[in-house]
């Protein structure tokens, strides 16, 4: 390299330096248009909260229905000799299912 070339390397750092010193001290400052630093107010809709008293029940009229299905056998040998209940009817919780004749 030539000597005059080594003397322009520390002054060509020094202004890339101040130049990106720069660049950077530029890119932070500045708000949005429109935005205002000192408001208070969101730019969304809000509500207040305020505590009340709800019931710890609710009565909604609907329809359950089961996810899955079931297959219902015996531990005893016999015959059946009464199904009281169709596929998918209702079945109330304890109502025989099935009637075995031994």
């Amino acid at each position: 390299m030539r000597r005059s070339a080594l003397r322009a390397l520390p002054l060509a750092a020094c202004l890339l330096g101040v130049l990106g010193v720069a660049l950077l001290v530029g890119c932070g400052g500045a708000a949005p248009p429109g935005a205002r630093a000192d408001s208070a107010e969101p730019p969304y809709a809000t509500v207040a909260v305020a505590p009340e008293a709800v019931p710890m029940e609710r009565r909604l009229d609907g329809r359950v229905e089961a996810v899955e299905q079931v297959t219902i056998t015996a531990q005893t040998a016999g015959r059946v000799t009464q199904l009281p209940f169709d596929v998918n009817e209702p079945v109330a919780a304890g109502a025989l299912l099935v009637r075995l004749r031994g």
